[in-house]
Protein backbone atom coordinates (compact mmCIF):
# COMPACT_ATOMS: atom_id res chain seq x y z
CA UNK A 1 0.00 0.00 0.00
CA UNK A 2 1.27 3.84 -0.89
CA UNK A 3 2.73 4.88 2.17
CA UNK A 4 0.41 8.20 2.30
CA UNK A 5 -2.97 5.93 2.03
CA UNK A 6 -1.68 4.41 4.72
CA UNK A 7 -0.72 7.11 7.14
CA UNK A 8 -4.58 9.12 5.33
CA UNK A 9 -6.01 5.84 6.14
CA UNK A 10 -4.96 5.63 9.67
CA UNK A 11 -6.02 9.20 10.16
CA UNK A 12 -9.36 8.48 9.41
CA UNK A 13 -9.50 5.80 11.77
CA UNK A 14 -7.95 7.77 13.95
CA UNK A 15 -10.86 10.48 13.92
CA UNK A 16 -13.66 7.62 13.68
CA UNK A 17 -12.32 6.23 16.55
CA UNK A 18 -12.28 8.84 18.93
CA UNK A 19 -15.39 10.63 18.10
CA UNK A 20 -14.27 13.37 16.16
CA UNK A 21 -16.05 12.23 12.86
CA UNK A 22 -18.98 9.90 12.44
CA UNK A 23 -18.32 7.26 10.23
CA UNK A 24 -20.83 8.99 7.72
CA UNK A 25 -18.50 12.28 7.95
CA UNK A 26 -15.25 9.88 7.67
CA UNK A 27 -16.89 8.37 4.01
CA UNK A 28 -18.01 11.80 2.78
CA UNK A 29 -14.62 13.28 3.05
CA UNK A 30 -12.65 9.85 2.15
CA UNK A 31 -15.24 10.09 -1.32
CA UNK A 32 -14.57 14.40 -2.28
CA UNK A 33 -11.11 13.06 -1.34
CA UNK A 34 -10.83 10.19 -4.23
CA UNK A 35 -12.90 12.43 -6.53
CA UNK A 36 -10.45 15.25 -6.42
CA UNK A 37 -7.65 13.47 -7.75
CA UNK A 38 -4.99 15.58 -6.20
CA UNK A 39 -4.17 14.52 -3.32
CA UNK A 40 -5.73 16.84 -0.91
CA UNK A 41 -5.23 16.00 3.10
CA UNK A 42 -8.06 14.29 4.58
CA UNK A 43 -7.68 16.30 7.73
CA UNK A 44 -7.79 19.49 5.54
CA UNK A 45 -11.23 18.59 3.80
CA UNK A 46 -12.70 17.41 7.11
CA UNK A 47 -11.41 21.21 8.68
CA UNK A 48 -12.90 22.86 4.98
CA UNK A 49 -16.23 21.25 5.77
CA UNK A 50 -16.56 22.06 9.31
CA UNK A 51 -16.69 18.26 10.73
CA UNK A 52 -13.17 19.08 12.60
CA UNK A 53 -11.34 22.24 14.07
CA UNK A 54 -7.80 23.23 13.54
CA UNK A 55 -7.69 21.96 17.12
CA UNK A 56 -9.29 18.88 16.67
CA UNK A 57 -7.02 18.47 13.03
CA UNK A 58 -3.37 18.96 15.83
CA UNK A 59 -4.58 16.56 18.54
CA UNK A 60 -5.57 13.75 15.80
CA UNK A 61 -2.27 14.24 14.49
CA UNK A 62 -0.87 13.92 17.76
CA UNK A 63 -2.25 10.65 18.45
CA UNK A 64 -1.15 9.50 15.36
Amino acid sequence: MNPILKEESLFGEIACRNRFVTREQLQECVSLQKSEGKGRLLGTIMVEKGCITREDLRTILEIQ
